[in-house]
């Protein structure tokens, strides 16, 4: 390998670290609603405001940025890598379900916070098949899809990416944290110490 190629796939890498990186804050997410949907299915009451605000980021954040940058990549690679045209049925359809489930779920905790009537029952049931949705989609990506976006993807291709994009911070785990998300940030740092630097370790 030349050192142009060594840097190609230095930037390479270190898109598809950043990717990780979101993983893991995603995954602090999971366990939160996984606690959360445990309680309820326990009859604890909740702060269904919290979980109404983590479904809004995961759909508002993660559906269309995260989700749709993976997206593109796979988009751009998948004529030239076997093992991503082989994934890339079974990561759009991960994909569809959990913006589907996403949805529901985000729409549904609305309506409770409305004082509508709503199915608990059903909630933990959508909710509990979200996060390991969730896990099951990151998990393939990590495993096939990630390492051969470092093989096959460039410096140029992931610019390219980043441009079809509209610019966003990420308004949770970001530099700076949204006012409308400040809450939960504080019940993910009391839970997991994720302040500061080590919001992305």
């Amino acid at each position: 390998m030349n050192d142009v190629q060594e840097l190609e796939r230095a930037a390479s890498k270190a898109a598809v670290d950043q990717l990780i990186r979101e993983h893991r804050n995603i995954g602090l997410l999971l366990l939160m609603l996984d606690s959360y949907f445990a309680a309820m299915s326990s009859g604890d009451d909740v702060d269904e405001t919290l979980l109404t605000d983590a479904m809004t980021y995961m759909t508002d954040y993660v559906d269309a940025f995260h989700h749709a940058k993976e997206h593109l990549a796979v988009e751009a690679v998948a004529d030239r890598s076997r093992t991503i045209a082989a994934a890339r049925g079974e990561l759009e359809a991960q994909h569809r379900r959990i913006g589907d489930d996403g949805g529901w779920l985000r729409a549904t905790l609305q309506q409770a916070l409305r004082d509508e009537p709503v199915s608990r029952k059903k909630l933990i049931a959508v909710g509990l098949h979200y996060t390991a949705e969730m896990r099951r989609n990151m998990e393939l990506e990590e495993s096939l899809v990630f390492p051969a976006l470092v093989d096959v993807l460039d410096a140029d291709a992931w610019r390219l990416i980043q441009a079809r994009l509209s610019p966003r911070p990420d308004p949770l785990f970001g530099e700076a944290v949204h006012q409308r998300y400040a809450e939960l940030f504080r019940e993910l740092v009391d839970r997991f110490g994720c302040s500061g630097e080590a919001r992305y370790q």
